[in-house]
């Protein structure tokens, strides 16, 4: 009994424990209940909501967010899960107020899943992404400085932008499985003439790393055809920071393809860059509107090499192949600057068709190689026409000198430094073994200092200043000819064993002009030639189709040869027009001094040469006079000079005396027993006692 008087019955451990268990079966059963109905209540919920309530939201949301009109105009639907699925029809973003279209994008179907437990860490993943028959515009405006795809300066719309198109690797969005189908891209860039349109699809591979992305289309680029397609990874493959990003591209423009194959490290910002890269065309100068890259026209080329990218710097290494006929390699660098980019370059080729450099100097490109026999042809034509009068110039069809215009816009484009060396060199007529050349261009200022050749077992020296800073080109040019051989210069040839002689030479020239034509056609400066002991042919007249008068080649030639013991042309040049201060020809027979003119802007020939036998038992000669154009000389007699024939000797013969002049303009490199050197010094002597000192 109780203190209190109430009596209790123990209550037995064994009924304790049975009373635990069943509390324990009604919160089991009553949690599972709970948790079935909290389902069916969600999948009831799923079953009978109707989603498309929340379009207006969504599309109110994210039209705030990026800034741009964003609107879900067809059906929504969700299918709940820890990775819900969404599938929304006919979404369009609103393009920029500039645009040249209403929308930005327009996708018929959109399906897309997102890892919720992801998503909650911080990460976008989506397991699966759906675009069926979609059309995105990129587009920049006509100035090229503002780009649709920039959403705003607001916090929001830069996250957008980050999301879209984020800086790193690693923060693209995790995609599994990308699938696009009938989809098209299109960018638009007017500031470069851009227009082009792509078809976007996707690829399976065995994983999703092998997936691929490819696009294809065509357009146009400065009113060119365009055609670009790009095969790349899949957006794992993106967003694997510890693989390079693998990428093919094939691109045309007009008639210049080029076919990327290769990876990137950091494909966002295109940094880490590192293709084999193959580039052809009919003319290299088509790639400075493309690339901004100002080279001369040249013919059609063929190149292959390894293109880089470090930091801002671009590196085209080791590239090999054919421009025309000459064979190329070395490297190219390329660095933006401030104002301009720089180019730097260091070529070598084996094998250098000089008729592959006509660019450089304004000719057009070499496309095909001209026949002996088209070659003979348009001598005979040209001889065929009546030759221009004096003070008239000749028609187009009849002129030498080119009269392309420089493009002085790709020089002031970019600042240059090119190194060039050809070992063996390949040039119709001449015997050119070598060339080296330095050529710079800094703000519109293009030096060739040196440009060098080796020529018939000598060398030209020159060194050459253009100043493109101008509206009206300025350059200066000083050519330097130095032991240069006839024999060598006719080599391969039937006259090699019957001309002898040894030449020097000197040009230094000014001029202002567009093009090479009228560079010269303004001219100012100096031009001087020396022969010293050679031998001519009397085939030579033939082969540059003189009709030398039988009376003048019966005295110079004997037995098919003539032996000069020394030969000097010396110019004075104004405005374009060479005008004779020496002209002699010395022979053990006769010396035949001349005088006249050589106009470089209309290409005319005005020149008169008497001879003067050494015999007296041998009578004068008329003056013959060598006329016509570059392109069709004509020499003949001067009958109506006959009978000043005595005024003209004097005239002549006075010739001889400014050729002291020459000695401080030009290096002779002539023993001082030389007959040329004999003819000068006597000269010199002459001159000094009428008190010219020189030039």
């Amino acid at each position: 009994m109780s203190p209190h008087g109430h009596n209790h019955r123990p209550i037995s451990r064994s009924r304790q424990v049975f009373h635990g268990m069943e509390m324990g079966r009604f919160f089991k059963w009553a949690g599972i209940a709970l948790a079935g109905l909290t389902v069916a209540l969600v999948a009831f919920f799923a079953l009978v909501f109707n989603w498309n309530m929340l379009r207006g939201v969504i599309n109110d949301r994210a039209s705030a967010a990026s800034e741009q009109d964003i609107e879900i105009g067809g059906n929504l639907d969700v299918d709940l899960s820890w990775a819900p699925r969404i599938t929304a029809e006919k979404i369009t973003v609103g393009n920029a107020e500039w645009g040249s279209a209403p929308e930005m994008a327009e996708i018929e179907r959109l399906v897309v899943s997102v890892d919720l437990c992801a998503l909650l860490g911080g990460t976008v993943k989506l397991p699966q992404l759906e675009i069926e028959n979609a059309r995105l515009l990129l587009e920049k405006d006509k100035a090229g400085e503002k780009a649709n795809w920039n959403f705003g300066d607001n916090p929001a719309a830069g996250a957008v932008n980050r999301t879209v198109v984020p800086k790193e690797r690693a923060s693209f969005p995790e995609i599994g499985r990308l699938r696009i189908v009938d989809s098209r891209l299109v960018y638009r860039e007017p500031a470069r003439g851009i227009d082009l349109e792509m078809d976007v699809s996707t690829a399976r591979g065995a994983t999703e790393q092998d997936d691929r992305v490819k696009f294809s289309g065509k357009g146009e680029f400065e009113k060119a055809p365009f055609r670009l397609s790009i095969d790349a990874g899949s957006i794992i493959a993106l967003r694997d920071e510890d693989n390079p990003y693998p990428l093919d591209v094939d691109i045309r423009i007009g008639k210049t393809a080029a076919k990327l194959s290769g990876s990137i490290d950091r494909p966002l910002d295109m940094q880490g860059v590192d293709v084999k890269l193959r580039l052809e065309g009919a003319n290299p100068a088509e790639l400075f509107p493309i690339i901004g890259l100002p080279v001369p026209d040249l013919p059609p080329y063929s190149i292959s090499g390894n293109l880089l990218r470090r930091g801002e710097a671009w590196e085209f290494r080791d590239f090999a192949g054919k421009v025309g006929d000459s064979d190329l390699k070395g490297v190219l660098k390329y660095a933006p600057g401030d104002d301009r980019p720089t180019i730097t370059a260091d070529l070598t080729s084996s094998l250098l068709d000089f008729e592959d450099l006509g660019g450089f100097v304004g000719a057009a490109p070499a496309e095909t190689e001209k026949t002996e026999l088209s070659e003979k042809t348009e001598r005979k034509a040209r001889r065929a026409q009546p030759p221009p009068k004096n003070g008239e110039t000749p028609p187009e069809t009849e002129r030498v000198l080119p009269d392309t215009p420089f493009d002085i816009g790709r020089l002031r484009a970019a600042d240059l430094d090119v190194k060039f060396r050809a070992t063996r060199v390949l040039a119709p007529n001449l015997p050119i073994d070598r060339l080296t050349a330095h050529l710079t261009v800094k703000d519109g200022l293009l030096r060739f200092q040196p440009l060098n050749f080796g020529i018939a077992a000598g060398n030209v020296r020159s060194q050459i200043v253009l100043d493109g800073s101008r509206d009206v080109p300025r350059v200066q040019a000083d050519l330097e000819i130095l032991h240069v051989k006839l024999a060598s210069l006719m080599k391969g040839t039937d006259f090699a064993d019957r001309v002898a002689g040894e030449f020097a030479g000197r040009a230094k020239l000014k001029g202002r002009g567009a093009s090479t034509r009228e560079m010269l056609a303004t001219a100012d400066g100096d031009i001087a030639i020396l022969m010293n002991e050679g031998r001519f042919s009397k085939l030579l007249l033939s082969l540059a189709s003189l009709d030398v008068p039988k009376s003048l080649e019966g005295l110079l030639f004997e037995d098919d040869a003539m032996r000069v013991r020394c030969l000097v042309g010396d110019f004075k040049v104004e405005r374009g027009v060479m005008r004779s201060r020496a002209l002699v020809f010395d022979t053990e027979e006769v010396r035949v001094d001349g005088e006249g003119t050589v106009n470089l802007g209309t290409e005319q020939l005005d020149l008169t040469v008497l001879a003067h036998p050494k015999e007296a038992s041998i009578g004068a000669r008329t003056p013959i006079e060598v006329g016509g154009t570059f392109a069709n000389p004509e020499v003949g007699p001067n009958e109506a000079a006959l009978g000043a024939r005595a005024g003209a000797a004097a005239a002549l013969g006075a010739l001889l005396t400014p050729l002291g002049a020459l000695l401080p303009f030009i290096q002779l490199g002539l023993g001082e027993d030389s007959n040329c050197a004999a003819l000068v010094h006597n000269a010199r002597e002459k001159t000094e006692r009428k008190g010219g000192g020189g030039r």
